[in-house]
C-alpha cells in the first residue's frame, strides 16, 4: 500500500523580511516562522508571493534553510520558485532535493 504524501491542512505562505540593505532578515524571518507554527499551521511554503524571484539562488537557499532549522522536525514546508530559466530552475530544484528540501 503506498502512504498518503499530499499535503493536508493549512500552509501559509511566508513573506521575505529584508533588511535596510535588501538582504533577507534571518531573524525576522525566524519569528515569522514561530508565529505560524503558534498559531497551529500544519507547514509553510516559499512561493511567488514570497519574492523569490527577487532573490538569487543562495538567497533562496537561506532562507530555506532558515525556515527549515527554526521549525524543527516534522513540520512540512513546501517550496516554489520561478525562474529565467528551465535549466537554472531544475539546477535549484536539483540542489533543493540534495538538501533534503523534498516538497
Amino acid at each position: 500500500m503506498e502512504s498518503d504524501t499530499r499535503m493536508k491542512g493549512v500552509f501559509p505562505i511566508l513573506a521575505t523580511p529584508f533588511d535596510a540593505a535588501e538582504r533577507i532578515d534571518v531573524d525576522d524571518l525566524r519569528r515569522e516562522v514561530e508565529f505560524v507554527i503558534e498559531k497551529g499551521a500544519h507547514g509553510v511554503g516559499i512561493a511567488l508571493a514570497s519574492e523569490v524571484m527577487k532573490l538569487s539562488e543562495s538567497e533562496r537557499d537561506l532562507a530555506t534553510r532558515t525556515v527549515v532549522d527554526q521549525a524543527g522536525g516534522g513540520f512540512e514546508m513546501c517550496t516554489r520558485w520561478g525562474d529565467q530559466s528551465d535549466g537554472t530552475l531544475w539546477r535549484s530544484y536539483a540542489l533543493r532535493e540534495q538538501r533534503g528540501y523534498n516538497r
